[in-house]
């Protein structure tokens, strides 16, 4: 291709690698941008379920995911001696724990897992506060969440006594001796004992999608810009 003072004489191989590179960044922000719309249909849908009524938890949960995030009522009975608590739990840039009550439903039988609220470590690391659990029967009022499957715990030393460094109900069955519905409970009523309610608002990162989005195609543009420039020559006649 021949300009007036300037001539475009690309070569096989440059060629081709270029492509490649533009055809993979191009792709990559494709991508991002796919992400951009399921984590704006996600955030759709968690908006939605956020207006839904609450569950009443007299049954049990065949999908326990659909829960999450679901405004839920649980009626009936803690049990103060199977009381643990999640270490390492930050709340407002200070360390703490998670304070999980096990709550058998009235009428059920059943048991489900109350996270309480946070409360701060004491100058005593290895010993766990003393956070009174009320009596009688309560009436739990919360927002649905699961137990985390993501952790990397480094020492053997997870569960010490009543202070755990994660929680799978796994461990619940075999510590505390319960099994218990797959759902955890973050209650929002009644906040009693010094505990700091628990609240899970997912960040969807919608945003930051759009930057990766943007970062590849100028990436791509930005190849394209180099090919041309190193591939175009000033005519000598």
């Amino acid at each position: 291709m021949r300009f007036r003072y300037y001539e475009f004489r690309p070569r096989l191989i440059p060629t081709l690698a270029t492509l490649c590179m533009m055809v993979i960044t191009f792709s990559a922000g494709r991508w991002q941008l796919n992400r951009v719309a399921e984590k704006a249909q996600l955030q759709s849908l968690f908006q939605q379920t956020r207006q839904l009524p609450a569950v009443n938890l007299v049954r049990p949960i065949a999908d326990a995911s659909v829960l999450r995030y679901r405004a839920l009522v649980a009626e009936g009975q803690f049990l103060p001696d199977k009381q643990i608590y999640i270490d390492n739990r930050e709340h407002h840039g200070r360390s703490g724990y998670h304070v999980i009550t096990p709550l058998v439903i009235a009428g059920t039988g059943a048991a489900v897992l109350i996270n309480r609220g946070w409360v701060e470590r004491g100058r005593n690391y290895s010993v766990a506060p003393d956070v009174p659990v009320p009596t009688g029967r309560v009436q739990v009022l919360g927002t649905g969440s699961l137990a985390s499957q993501k952790f990397l715990e480094l020492s053997d030393q997870a569960v010490a006594g009543k202070v755990w460094q994660n929680l799978t109900y796994e461990r619940v069955r075999a510590a505390l001796g319960l099994t218990v519905l797959p759902i955890i409970v973050l209650q929002q009523n009644d906040i009693t004992s010094g505990l700091s309610p628990v609240v899970e608002q997912p960040d969807f990162n919608i945003d930051m999608h759009r930057g990766y989005a943007f970062q590849w195609f100028a990436l791509t543009a930005t190849l394209l810009v180099i090919y041309v420039v190193v591939n175009t020559k000033h005519k000598t006649t």
